[in-house]
């Protein structure tokens, strides 16, 4: 608040009286608590809300970054984390992308044969990278839902670069890796097939189906969680090369 232009007693007491009146009084008796009314009322925010492209929001966005890197907000040396997030609209959304998407569960059965569902969903997709010392992020790129995360991964980091200017650099950039070990041949639960449990498993001809797994030796999120299980994912398929 105080960037934009408000002083403590604003934020306390608010930049005008509207609504006081509407407040029933406190009983003087009573203790009461710190009340902190904000500067503006809910219905002068709701009166500044309008819509804007997409293209003028990175625009405006990445040029506050640039304000603020030029005047020292973010470290000398930044070791970034570059992210990509759905944010999903309405088939009437204007400008909204589209993508096929398998549901969960994503077996089932249908006709002695396994079936995938899939959704349409619909929306957009936002990549930034930040600074996890400041918590502050470098820059921010929209784009449609259907677009890979990969695919404009080197465009945001090169303008996160941009917008840090001479006055900070950007030495590593941070990504998910895995470290994984596929098993091949193990011993599968009856069930484990298209047809799932039933007197079928009962006769003399039924062999399940073989399963194989991947196991992740590696992953960053368990450094920070170490409580976590470890990941083990089941599978049909080869896993001569997990990834």
């Amino acid at each position: 608040m105080r960037l934009a232009g408000f002083n403590g007693r604003d934020v306390r007491e608010g930049t005008c009286d509207r609504g006081n009146k509407k407040s029933p009084e406190p009983d003087p008796k009573e203790k009461q608590p710190t009340k902190i009314r904000g500067p503006v009322c809910p219905e002068f925010i709701s009166s500044f809300i309008v819509a804007i492209a997409g293209a003028a929001l990175e625009k405006l966005f990445n040029g506050v970054v640039g304000i603020l890197a030029a005047h020292s907000f973010f470290p000398k040396n930044i070791h970034a984390i570059p992210d990509a997030s759905e944010i999903q609209s309405t088939e009437e959304c204007e400008g909204r992308g589209r993508v096929k998407k398998e549901k969960a569960p994503s077996l089932r059965n249908r006709k002695n044969r396994i079936r995938k569902v899939y959704v349409i969903v619909f929306g957009f997709k936002i990549w930034v990278v930040w600074d996890p010392q400041s918590r502050l992020p470098l820059v921010m790129r929209f784009a449609k839902i259907n677009v890979d995360d990969t695919k404009l991964a080197r465009e945001v980091i090169e303008q996160a670069i941009t917008n840090m200017g001479e006055s900070a650099r950007i030495v590593s950039i941070a990504l998910d890796r895995w470290e994984v070990v596929g098993l091949e041949g193990l011993t599968s639960a009856g069930f484990y097939g298209e047809l799932g449990s039933g007197s079928h498993q009962n006769r003399k001809n039924f062999v399940a189906n073989p399963i194989n797994a991947v196991v992740v030796l590696h992953d960053p999120y368990k450094e920070n969680n170490p409580d976590c299980k470890t990941m083990v994912i089941l599978t049909n398929d080869s896993v001569k090369k997990p990834l």
